[in-house]
């Protein structure tokens, strides 16, 4: 079996990412572990790609946009490829947030790739679609593991992504949070969904998730599963900032929040139009773009390595 790292190197996560080596090689499983290293914007997607079909694992070493990339590659070989063999995807997390790996209840302690590994503990998994209009108008679409969502969740990350990070992965969250709703505004939205859902009116956020968490550990879709074809969509109207943080415990919790102004669905397919030509859009920590936006859930699409 061939193993490869697709690694965004620091010399923090190029440490890990040997001690990592050491032990998989130790095992003496795989006849072929090596490094790819990414080295420009769009660079981790050309990589997966190019691994589907000579690696039997492709373990991504970074934070929540690596691996969106790593399953972009991955999804973009498949259809591609017609009969390729696909990898075993496994993450080795790195990033600002790593919010994915909270709802595979990984933690990314030494060791704990290794043991998946050598377990063999790996399940298939649902991946989205998302169609949006990029900065150019032009219509685009990607795919994304974790969490899409529009509106407020969108401008945070661009100013998460804007800013040093200096205060660590969850304050940096919770500033950009406050800061963003100090100047926020509900955007005009018409959200409808196969699953009868059709909502006019001013929201803050629609969050749509395959899996639980974002934001650097805010639990938005409580009721997602990762292999149940169905999505969990989240809709909140109007939060004041003191609503959220006097919820901010709540929010961080696998829970719904009894709140007048949130409630949650179910869908295979939602589709989202604003009248507002700022109306913005993220996947998995990434900036994409604007509304009109269709998401829809592919089943089983992928196999993750994960706890049984």
């Amino acid at each position: 079996m061939k193993l490869v790292f697709i690694e965004k190197g620091t010399s923090k996560r190029k440490k890990k990412t040997s001690q990592e080596i050491s032990r998989i090689q130790a095992s003496e499983a795989f006849s072929e572990v090596v490094i790819w290293p990414s080295e420009y914007a769009g660079h981790t997607v050309k990589l997966a790609k190019e691994a589907c079909g000579q690696f039997d694992y492709v373990i991504s070493v970074g934070g929540d946009g690596t691996l969106n990339e790593v399953v972009n590659g991955c999804m973009q070989a498949k259809l591609e490829g017609g009969q390729l063999n696909m990898p075993i995807i496994g993450v080795l997390p790195q990033g600002t947030a790593n919010d994915f790996v909270k709802t595979l209840c990984l933690s990314g302690v030494e060791g704990e790739l290794d043991a998946l590994i050598q377990a063999g503990s790996h399940d298939q998994v649902d991946v989205g679609k998302i169609a949006f209009n990029n900065e150019r108008g032009e219509r685009e679409s990607r795919y994304f593991i974790n969490i899409a969502d529009v509106g407020i969740g969108a401008k945070v990350v661009q100013n998460v992504n804007a800013s040093n990070k200096i205060l660590g992965a969850n304050l940096t969250f919770l500033w950009s949070i406050v800061k963003t709703f100090l100047t926020f505004k509900p955007r005009p939205m018409h959200i409808k969904s196969d699953n009868g859902l059709d909502w006019k009116g001013d929201a803050l956020l629609l969050a749509v998730g395959n899996a639980q968490y974002y934001g650097s550990g805010l639990c938005i879709t409580p009721h997602a599963k990762i292999n149940d074809g169905v999505l969990g969509v989240t809709l909140m109207g109007g939060m004041t900032v003191m609503d959220f943080i006097l919820r901010f415990a709540e929010l961080k919790k696998p829970q719904k929040v009894d709140h007048p102004e949130m409630s949650y669905h179910e869908a295979k397919v939602v589709e989202v139009d604003s009248s507002s030509s700022d109306c913005a859009v993220e996947a998995d920590g990434e900036f994409l773009g604007y509304t009109p936006l269709k998401i829809e859930i592919l089943p089983g699409q992928l196999s993750v390595l994960m706890p049984q």
